[in-house]
């Protein structure tokens, strides 16, 4: 059965808002669109209400049952050592909008500690340290191999990485990469780095950890699988930065030592993802 609906007027100047001067549309509570996104919601949230579907796209409340991301049989959550320890840190970069980008940043998290059971911890001693890559703020554990070391990614949907990178101690990071299929170092080979340089942007506890990023040739990744980015060439000896628990990932720490060894509740820390232009 179809729904009334509010008119495209209504739905604009609902969700208008005034942010220095320049007009924004915010839906969802602190999602910003342009006007241009905001009629294609509009359009959306139009042709479901004609057919009685869900009102996902309405600029108002609505409630829905919980959503928990999966990750093979356990919910993608917090610990409960974690929650109450989340730490964020704010550039010197943002120069003359710093303050106002903390006390901003703290409104935000006051607003989530209020309906979440988390509680948020600005480390004001990181700032001068903070980054484009630096997440979390600092690693307390690293792991050293003379072998293959990796870090399992699910992927929620399908993407085309042309790089990987990882936190290693300088002169003891690798010279080659690779991405296998699955979870570990038993699957297929699907692609090997062109290069792997040291960026020198730091990713640890100092400067003598910093991330060092494998370049691939665009490599296509499937919705809802599994891949593992590995590190070294099989004879090197590396040094990586590590987590116990660390949420980032989503996946599982490897090593190579007797075809592949799970070190799980470690993780890496890594990132993957695309450079440029799709």
């Amino acid at each position: 059965m179809a729904r009334d609906v509010v008119s495209w007027e209504e739905y604009q100047r609902n969700a208008a808002r005034v942010v220095d001067g320049q007009e924004l549309y915010i839906v969802e509570w602190d999602l910003a669109l342009t006007r241009d996104e905001l009629r294609d919601r509009y359009d959306r949230y139009v042709a479901a209400a004609s057919t009685g579907q869900d009102d996902s796209e309405s600029t108002g409340r609505t409630e829905s049952p919980l959503r928990v991301n999966r990750v093979g049989t356990s919910d993608d959550i917090w610990t409960w050592a974690n929650r109450f320890n989340l730490r964020y840190c704010v550039s010197n970069a943002f120069g003359t909008n710093k303050t106002r980008i903390v006390n901003e940043l703290a409104n935000a998290a006051a607003n989530w500690e209020y309906v979440a059971d988390v509680d948020f911890i600005y480390a004001s001693t990181q700032d001068a340290n903070n980054g484009d890559r630096r997440y979390p703020a600092a690693h307390t554990n690293d792991y050293t191999a003379a072998l293959h070391m990796g870090q399992s990614f699910l992927i929620p949907f399908a993407v085309t990485t042309n790089f990987a990178e990882e936190c290693f101690l300088v002169g003891n990071g690798p010279t080659a990469a690779h991405i296998r299929y699955g979870d570990g170092m038993a699957g297929a080979v699907l692609a090997s780095a062109t290069s792997v340089v040291n960026t020198g942007v730091q990713c640890g506890v100092n400067s003598s950890y910093t991330w060092h990023r494998a370049n691939f040739p665009g490599v296509a990744l499937f919705a809802n699988s599994a891949f593992t980015v590995a590190f070294g060439n099989g004879t090197q000896t590396l040094r990586m930065a590590i987590h116990i628990g660390n949420p980032y990932t989503r996946g599982n720490m490897w090593d190579s030592f007797g075809g592949g060894r799970n070190l799980s509740p470690w993780d890496g820390r890594v990132r993957m993802g695309r450079l440029g232009p799709p």
